[in-house]
């Protein structure tokens, strides 16, 4: 039954990353072998119509491992390329499966659901909903260095590669020294990651403005006028509103009101309690929590973008500059796409959406040209 399972999911679905294999044989996949298995759906007539089009849309850190796969979405469409996130050493992968089909009830995932328990499995359904559960492993600099230079020698006009980065031992040297390994392969915008687990803890770094506030100050001394981003989560710490909005405003005045960073990207993913048709653990090694993505978050991210945006104006009123919000999360179709641009977004990315669509990109291009024609 668990192969007939798996089959099922593959046949039904094209993806970016192939949830069937683990980290390393998903990294070991080729240019030709990516796109095989993500392009089946591909409408080959917009990619030549709208192959110069550019548009503030692409993928977050994550689903782009390397090279190969920063070159399959600069091909797609994706505009905006994050370098899936490294550190100054090796880090290694949490246990397989990483990836799994997570069910909601309601359509919205919400944190007292995610907390009570959600069920996951290898059936996809709609809306699509998975686990992010990696545990950001990292190759060592000898590898990632060169294969990132590759990456950015991909992109085309108007593209950008953004390298995503974040510390190894929990020490500030380690952030700045992964960040300074990225600025050698000449990649020129870096987002520092401060939405997963902090080394060796639970906890997540941007619950802490004043540890961020260190990090970016000794991170943007090493790497000059190169623009830097910080990726957070959504904030829900203590589940408490006030206390909520102060952190928020704390960590915003700390990174961007102090030009120690030049933009935020929210959110990751929320973190979840997954569980099989029994209400076991569904996943192995212990993990009781992972993070979720997909169509579930889009609530979070839309709710965090507005929040965002309201001081990167508030900055902008008071100081004649603001700072670039970066919309993440449940972002499946043009439609989306657009109302985080309604909501303030400057940018926005996606992952789940595309990792199983790849004409994504494509599809809002056509909507953006089709609403110009009719002007």
């Amino acid at each position: 039954m668990y192969i007939l399972i798996l089959w099922y999911n593959i046949s039904v679905l094209n993806f970016l990353y192939n949830q069937q294999l683990t980290y390393y044989e998903n990294y070991a996949r080729s240019v030709e072998e990516i796109t095989a298995d993500w392009h089946s759906d591909f409408n080959h007539d917009d990619y030549y119509e709208l192959e110069n089009m550019r548009i503030p849309f692409g993928i977050p850190a994550g689903p782009l491992l390397n090279s190969s796969y920063c070159k399959v979405a600069f091909d797609a469409g994706y505009d905006i390329c994050t370098y899936k996130t490294v550190r100054a050493g090796h880090w290694d992968v949490n246990d397989f499966p990483n990836i799994l089909f997570v069910h909601p009830e309601e359509r919205e995932l919400h944190f007292v659901d995610a907390e009570n328990g959600i069920l996951a499995d290898f059936i996809p359904d709609e809306p699509l909903n998975i686990s992010n559960s990696f545990g950001v492993p990292s190759f060592e600099p000898d590898i990632w260095q060169p294969d990132m230079q590759k990456a950015l020698s991909s992109c085309k006009s108007g593209q950008q590669l953004v390298g995503s980065f974040q510390g190894l031992d929990g020490s500030v040297r380690s952030f700045v020294d992964a960040a300074k390994l990225i600025v050698e392969t000449g990649v020129k915008i870096l987002e520092l990651n401060t939405s997963c687990p902090n080394e060796g803890t639970n906890s997540l770094l941007c619950f802490s403005p004043k540890s961020v506030a260190k990090i970016t100050e000794e991170v943007k001394n090493a790497i000059g006028d190169i623009p830097l981003l910080i990726k957070i989560a959504y904030i829900n710490y203590a589940g408490n509103d006030e206390i909520n909005e102060k952190l928020l405003e704390e960590l915003v005045v700390e990174t961007v009101g102090k030009n120690r960073a030049q933009g935020i990207a929210a959110i990751n993913t929320i973190p979840s309690r997954l569980v099989n048709s029994l209400g076991q653990n569904a996943l192995t090694g212990g993990r009781e929590i992972s993070g979720v993505c997909g169509s579930g978050i889009k609530w979070a991210g839309l709710e965090m973008t507005r929040r965002l945006k309201d001081f990167s104006n508030k900055m902008y009123n008071k100081y004649g500059a603001g700072f670039k919000v970066v919309g993440v999360g449940g972002v499946n179709s043009p439609d989306d796409y657009f109302e985080y641009l309604a909501s303030g977004a400057d940018e926005v990315l996606a992952a789940t959406g595309p990792m199983y669509n790849a004409s994504l990109a494509y599809k809002i291009k056509r909507k953006i040209l089709q609403a110009e024609e009719e002007v």
